[in-house]
């Protein structure tokens, strides 16, 4: 015959196992239900940055391929050695500067740059120039073709009695700027010139 306190202990027993089955169920599994949802989603979101850093990355390939080819030398200027690189460059400095009625105060070389595709010859350029003749040389320099980037520019005001529009005009007088520009140029050396046999 089974005793009434033994019974009353395996009712005991098997309701503290199903509580704490409960417990386990809302207190364990639950949080890890939820931990292994968010790293699934943490996941499929790394996945998708993974494949669009991908895309990215053939994008620039294929850029940096297309910049690599023919086209770059377009925009790059070539010389057989770096002091024709500079004097090419010099001259084409003082041809803008011209164009646009200024005289160079002074134009002196920069230490040459190892810029990722090419080497770069450098300039330091000082003028002085009314703000409406200014304009159109920055624009001729950021525009050149081969290429020649204004890496630093320092402009000050100049303060001069009876000042006189630069242009000519009576319209509203322009601002006498002193220029002071750093200006690089990417060469790619040891280029012979077509027609050249060396």
């Amino acid at each position: 015959m089974i005793r009434p306190q033994s019974i009353a202990s395996r009712l005991l027993a098997l309701a503290t196992l199903f509580a704490f089955v409960l417990c386990l169920g809302l207190f364990g599994i639950g949080p890890l239900s939820e931990w292994r949802s968010g790293i699934l989603q943490r996941s499929s979101t790394t996945l998708e940055d993974i494949q669009q850093l991908d895309l990215t990355v053939e994008a620039l390939t294929a850029e940096v391929r297309a910049l690599s080819g023919t086209q770059s030398l377009d925009l790059m200027w070539s010389a057989e050695q770096s002091g024709q690189a500079s004097a090419l460059v010099q001259g084409r400095l003082s041809d803008l500067a011209r164009a646009q009625g200024l005289s160079l105060r002074s134009i002196a070389p920069l230490p040459n740059r190892d810029l990722p595709v090419a080497e770069g010859v450098g300039f330091r350029i000082e003028l002085e120039a009314a703000l409406d003749r200014l304009v159109p040389f920055l624009i001729a320099v950021e525009h050149s073709k081969p290429l020649l980037v204004i890496e630093r520019a320092t402009l000050r005001r100049l303060a001069r009695p009876g000042e006189t529009n630069a242009s000519g005009g009576s319209g509203p007088l322009q601002p006498e700027l002193f220029v002071q520009l750093d200006i690089i140029a990417p060469v790619q050396l040891n280029v012979a010139k077509d027609g050249d046999d060396t």
